[in-house]
């Protein structure tokens, strides 16, 4: 299904897993973890902008990518669990934000696609760097 989805996008992703693959879920010894697996396949689009670009930049971004095939998704509705917008976003400090002017959620209202934003409040520099990698992207199940 991957292949398809490239195909009738005309776009490649960034990533792709499939059902029952491993995660690759890192356990404290280090060792990956085989037992941990994807629950649903997904085609990823990834933001390619600087991690330190604000999150907007990163979303008109991919609406600027995937907006012209607009018809291919809704086609892809039909076959696909889910369609999204996911946006991570960390701050080591615990404060910060972004805007998303009514352009730019008009854009993402008339693809209907759901925004999910997931958010890493920190706990101690370590983990708030390793989270911070998150980029906003677009999810195919």
């Amino acid at each position: 299904m991957h292949q398809e989805i490239s195909d009738r996008l005309n776009l490649q992703p960034t990533r792709t897993h499939t059902k029952g693959e491993p995660r690759g879920f890192r356990q404290k010894d280090g060792s990956i973890s085989p037992s941990i697996v994807w629950n649903d396949s997904a085609w990823i689009l990834t933001s390619p902008l600087e991690r330190d670009r604000n999150l907007a930049e990163h979303i008109k971004w991919l609406l600027d990518a995937i907006e012209p095939r607009g018809e291919a998704i809704n086609a892809l509705r039909a076959e696909c669990t889910l369609i999204r917008l996911f946006c991570g976003f960390a701050s080591h400090d615990g404060q910060g934000g972004f805007t998303l002017d009514a352009d730019t959620l008009g854009r993402i209202s008339k693809l209907g696609l759901n925004v999910d934003l997931d958010l890493y409040p920190p706990t101690d520099l370590e983990a708030s760097e390793d989270e911070a990698e998150e980029q906003p992207k677009t999810i195919v199940h």
